[in-house]
């Protein structure tokens, strides 16, 4: 049998400028962000572009607007989040470890922890192909996998940063699966803000019934039966608040991804209350 030679190709890692007016949030910010950008894919065979893993990483980081340790350690703590939250595979992201110092320069360490989660990515393809493809060459395009990673950070309320991940995975079959991810970071501190933060205790119940309430609505249906019986819409979850969600000055944006609570053909689906609709459940500032 032919000897299969496994190829990587040279790790494309590159630092860009990222220009976020103003700093991140309001008053006495201190964060700012720049981007890093990998670009890189492992072949199967290295006389041929197929079958090939080909992994995109497009991610802004945080970095200290000042000098300060405060300014520092907010980026940290931010950074780390960033790759332990979730945006990433976690099943990639083992190994990825926190910055050794406070001195250690964000992009160093956000290099580093993206080096170390492509090398994850390329390992468990390696390991979960090439005896494959070693016994059915024939089949070579069925086994390209890829994943995409696009970042952006937005102005949410007050001192937020809403922190957007738009990310593609393919893992054979007839389509990939596309998916967006958000985290809310408080610009002053770094650290993740959550709805416990902004929404007062005992919200779960009235909000859930709001979400259901708001997507009957919007589906122009008359309740949570309709919404399973005809359009698949939490027929095999039952209503749940997302952890998915923006936080901005205008009020929270729910986000269930495709697949996640209806079929495949209802995409993406969001749920927008204003401050307003959330006057009730939300903490007094």
């Amino acid at each position: 049998m032919k000897k299969i030679i496994f190829s990587l190709t040279l790790l494309l890692m590159v630092l860009a400028s990222c220009q976020y007016k103003g700093g991140a949030g309001s008053g006495s910010a201190v964060l700012s962000f720049d981007s890093l950008v990998i670009d890189s894919t492992v072949r199967l065979n290295p006389n041929s572009e197929q079958p090939n893993g080909h992994l995109s990483l497009h991610l802004i980081y945080a970095k200290p607007q000042s000098n300060s340790d405060a300014a520092a350690k907010a980026a940290n703590l931010l950074n780390d989040s960033l790759l332990r939250s979730g945006l990433l595979l976690p099943d990639f992201a083992e190994g990825v470890t926190p910055p050794q110092t406070q001195t250690e320069a964000p992009s160093v360490y956000m290099m580093k922890g993206a080096h170390q989660f492509a090398e994850g990515f390329f390992k468990m393809y390696l390991a979960d192909y090439k005896d494959l493809y070693r016994d059915d060459q024939e089949s070579a395009p069925s086994y390209n996998r890829s994943y995409t990673v696009f970042t952006h950070v937005e102005q949410g309320a007050d001192s937020i940063v809403n922190y957007l991940a738009d990310t593609y995975f393919y893992g054979g079959g007839a389509h990939g699966q596309a998916a967006t991810w958000a985290r809310n970071f408080n610009a002053r501190t770094g650290a993740i803000v959550h709805l416990t933060d902004v929404l007062r205790p005992g919200y779960e119940r009235p909000l859930t019934s709001m979400i259901v309430a708001k997507l009957a609505r919007q589906f122009k249906v008359r309740n949570l039966k309709q919404l399973q019986d005809s359009l698949t819409v939490f027929a095999w979850t039952g209503p749940y608040i997302p952890d998915n969600y923006i936080i901005n000055e205008k009020g929270i944006t729910f986000i269930y991804n495709p697949d996640e609570i209806a079929a495949h053909v209802m995409g993406e689906i969001r749920v927008t209350f204003s401050n307003k609709q959330l006057s009730k459940l939300l903490r007094k500032k």
